[in-house]
């Protein structure tokens, strides 16, 4: 593939977890994400709680289980897995 096409490819996936992340919030869904870390690309790290009503832009912040509150970027995130209050999971990655 080209740039152009990986480019388009990254910010078709950017565009799909952010429409998960923003059903994910207005369900009040319990989230599971895969994370890259920042530091060394290869290893990834699980982050899991809920998101404000609001999600906007290329950034998220979650609310951990433990009321610990995290900054993501769109782009460090690979899996997101959702569950909501009635039971339904769902998946989506890159």
């Amino acid at each position: 593939m080209n740039d152009s096409g990986d480019k388009r490819a990254q910010e078709q996936a950017n565009e799909n977890i952010f429409l998960k992340l923003k059903m994910a919030a207005l369900q009040n869904s319990l989230v599971v994400l895969q994370v890259q870390d920042e530091k060394n690309e290869d290893k990834f790290q699980t982050i899991s709680g809920w998101l404000p009503k609001v999600v906007k832009n290329d950034a998220i912040v979650i609310r951990t289980q433990d009321s610990q509150l995290v900054m993501l970027t769109i782009d460090r995130i690979k899996k997101v897995t959702t569950l909501s209050p009635s039971g339904d999971q769902e998946s989506i990655s890159r």
